[in-house]
């Protein structure tokens, strides 16, 4: 969604320094430690990027990739007890059997290729894991749970990400903090102007074209603006023609800012199609980013609504 998920992890894992704040791990900022300090506690977390091939060096076998970081922190006495510890990895995430070791990263499927990243990960037995849920498959997620303490955010509404901010508080010790932001956001969503029912289409990317159906938070955030997805028949994000946009005959259309960087000269090939239909750019950050933004994203939605109603 663009939000920041892996530049938090990246950060976390001092993969790039943070520019402020802290990042404080079992009761050390990680921030202020030198690189030969941060070396033993890097074995301590490890990150699931969120692309596993260009994660993966495509010169190494999967046994050298995930037996280099044993080698680097020292564990497994010798290349034989290090193989063993490669093979139950592989098992444990779906990759059974020897004849995985010597095979490369393009030789593998999307997902196999997470799973091998998945292994990489559990080879230095971490304290803790960052991963991205819409990544990662649910029985990988499951998995994990088994043996490592998981905490995952769903959202799909607004109270969920309410939720998930006073959960975040709890974990990192500011439950004040967070209770006084989930205040803040319910107040300001009082009063919040009503559309007038407009059906509306919501499109993040082009050729294909994608909108936001059920079971997002932009659907979420359509219906608290009054608003009525004209594609509520879909599921999450799928691909439709130009053909199927205009028999829907949508009110309106928001192109958004992302993923997809919707400019100007694009509203004029959908007004071709529905040119009774009001075309309007909007900020995609508004109806997608959950979080402490929240708070500009309804000022900038109240705004919105209010010109349209005009």
């Amino acid at each position: 969604s663009g939000c920041g998920k892996t530049t938090t992890g990246r950060a976390i894992m001092r993969l790039i320094d943070p520019t402020g704040g802290q990042v404080v791990f079992d009761g050390q900022d990680i921030t202020k430690m030198e690189q030969t300090e941060l070396r033993p506690f890097r074995k301590r977390f490890q990150i699931i990027f969120q692309d596993p091939y260009g994660s993966l060096n495509p010169r190494k076998t999967i046994e050298s990739t995930i037996m280099e970081p044993m080698m680097v922190h020292g564990i497994g006495q010798n290349y034989d007890e290090r193989r063993e510890m490669v093979l139950d990895l592989l098992a444990k995430v779906g990759l059974p059997g020897k004849q995985y070791l010597n095979r490369y990263p393009h030789e593998f499927s999307g997902g196999q290729r997470q799973r091998i990243c998945i292994a990489r990960a559990l080879s230095l037995k971490p304290d803790l894991i960052i991963g991205n849920k819409e990544e990662n498959e649910k029985a990988q997620i499951e998995q994990l749970m088994e043996t490592y303490p998981v905490w995952m955010s769903d959202i799909y509404t607004l109270e969920d990400a309410l939720q998930m901010m006073l959960q975040i508080g709890n974990l990192v010790h500011k439950t004040e903090a967070a209770t006084q932001l989930v205040q803040q956001t319910r107040a300001a969503l009082q009063g919040f102007p009503q559309a007038q029912g407009q059906r509306l289409a919501y499109l993040i990317w082009r050729k294909p074209y994608m909108l936001a159906a059920k079971n997002t938070f932009i659907d979420e955030m359509l219906n608290v603006c009054g608003f009525q997805n004209a594609f509520a028949d879909f599921e999450r994000y799928p691909e439709v023609s130009l053909e199927q946009l205009a028999a829907t005959a949508p009110d309106c259309v928001f192109l958004s800012s992302e993923p997809y960087p919707f400019k100007e000269k694009h509203i004029a090939e959908i007004q071709a199609i529905l040119p009774q239909a009001d075309i309007r750019l909007v900020d995609g950050e508004a109806f997608s980013w959950y979080g402490s933004r929240l708070l500009k994203s309804i000022a900038y939605l109240k705004e919105l609504v209010s010109q349209m109603n005009l």
